[in-house]
């Protein structure tokens, strides 16, 4: 059978397919229905990601060039997602932390390097 009815009741603590068991199911959707989810589907509708840190990470890696779909702000938070990680490739590189980094002066040649770099 494709349609495996016990996982969806049983997901709702209702242990039998059964007249009684539908009703109850029936009911327990109604009520979810009535629910204000305005809360839980906020970063729905305030962010473009919806998921845990690392998947939206793994997202921002992915995205190439902008086209009809990107939009300014997922293009501009995968380019900084892009940059950090540049960044953090140089900074290995060459040894340096964030304290040896904000030590060095703007004209420092190495550090305008990595600027152009970026």
């Amino acid at each position: 059978m494709w349609l495996r009815v016990d996982r969806l009741l049983g997901e709702k603590a209702i242990a039998k397919d059964s007249t009684v068991g539908r009703r109850q199911f029936a009911r327990l959707t109604e009520q979810r229905r009535r629910e204000d989810l305005a809360r839980e589907f906020k970063p729905v509708e305030r962010g473009w990601c919806l998921g845990s840190e690392e998947f939206r990470q793994e997202l921002l890696e992915a995205a190439g060039p902008p086209g009809a779909t990107h939009y300014g702000t997922e293009w501009r938070e995968a380019q900084e997602a892009k940059a950090l990680g540049l960044l953090r490739q140089e900074m290995e590189r060459l040894g340096w932390d964030e304290a040896a980094l904000r030590q060095m002066g703007k004209g420092d040649q190495q550090k305008v390097r990595v600027a152009a770099r970026l």
